[in-house]
């Protein structure tokens, strides 16, 4: 598939995270494309952020969040009008753990071995996953270095920000070892 096929909904997702006090924010920017391959409309959203959000947890939840819009009563953009959703993140791991958990179905898929501890995050990947199989259209999720993923991407990140400065909902799980590690 083309990164700016005209068939694909394309969304940018930026996550964004602070300390003092700690809290992160989600960004989004829903992209349509003419057969040009040239932005016709564009849709911005940035929902209310989290206490405790961490970095990479942003980074999932906002392509979690993108997604569960998409199937919301009143959707950002019509999904009827494309075959598949192409969602561009500067957070290689989402892309890399999407490929490996998409074919997930339950919580034992999350784990590091099948007696082993919760991957990081594994509350924010399997929302994320919910959201794939909820909008009942192909996804895939493409890395782009973020110094390179070009005006859209940086929309999304300056949301991101927006988000995580303005009101905060709780964590959306309990601050482990790794994450206390993760804001340092």
């Amino acid at each position: 598939m083309h990164l700016f096929d005209h068939t694909a909904l394309h969304i940018f997702t930026d996550g964004s995270s602070f300390d003092m006090p700690v809290r992160g924010g989600v960004g989004i920017r829903y992209v349509v494309l003419d057969h040009h391959g040239r932005t016709v409309n564009t849709c911005d959203v940035a929902p209310v952020g989290y206490e405790l959000g961490t970095p990479g947890q942003m980074e999932i939840q906002a392509a979690a969040v993108a997604l569960s819009l998409l199937r919301a009563p009143m959707p950002p953009v019509d999904l009827g009008q494309f075959r598949h959703i192409s969602l561009i993140t500067d957070y290689s791991t989402l892309a890399e753990g999407y490929r490996t958990y998409r074919r997930s179905v339950g919580d034992e898929l999350f784990r590091d071995g099948p007696e082993g501890t919760p991957v990081p995050h594994a509350r924010s990947w399997m929302a994320l996953m919910r959201a794939v199989r909820a909008v009942r259209k192909p996804v895939e999720i493409h890395w782009v270095r973020g110094n390179d993923a070009g005006p859209h991407h940086e929309a999304a990140h300056h949301l991101a920000r927006r988000s995580a400065n303005g009101q905060l909902l709780p964590p959306l799980e309990p601050l482990e070892i790794e994450d206390a590690w993760e804001l340092r």
